[in-house]
């Protein structure tokens, strides 16, 4: 049977409703810069949730940590906000896929929508799903994990990015 993740990052405080029809009932995994405790709420609500804390992320989201790994689906999947790019990671982001034997890393922090390998370990960042930053297009992604253990994405845009101001 076939299992799907929801994947989100730098949301920095707002959701887009039109995300919501897409990752119904499916467990989130939210790789930071949540921005406020409502919008982890929100995502609560409609089911589970993983996260953790990013750079914007201030004192409300200490009991979040900065690292996760879960094994969800038969898969090892870590979280962490800023890994770097697989071209040129961050050591902590190697760190954590090496020691928790990582199959999948989630990360975000980039607003930059990649999908690549970096040794044997798949690196996803599905973008930005908020309207802070420098990303023109807003988006998620569900991660589907066949039974077999064949992953595939689907990228979810949630329309262009506007000003909040």
């Amino acid at each position: 049977m076939r299992s799907t993740l929801a994947l989100l990052s730098d949301t920095h405080g707002f959701i887009p409703e039109a995300l919501f029809e897409h990752i119904k009932g499916l467990p989130v995994l939210h790789a930071g810069d949540i921005g406020t405790r409502q919008v982890l709420e929100r995502l609560q609500a409609r089911g589970p949730v993983h996260a953790v804390r990013g750079n914007v992320d201030g004192s409300e989201f200490y009991d979040l940590p900065m690292t996760l790994c879960l094994e969800l689906a038969g898969k090892r999947i870590a979280l962490i906000h800023n890994a770097g790019w697989p071209q040129r990671p961050h050591p902590a982001a190697l760190d954590l896929v090496r020691k928790q034997q990582a199959e999948v890393l989630v990360y975000g922090h980039t607003h930059v929508c990649m999908v690549a390998r970096h040794e044997e370990t798949l690196w996803i960042n599905p973008g930005a799903a908020g309207n802070l930053g420098h990303h023109e297009e807003r988006s998620a992604a569900l991660l589907h994990i066949e039974e077999d253990g064949t992953l595939s994405l689907e990228r979810i845009l949630l329309g262009a990015r506007f000003s909040t101001r």
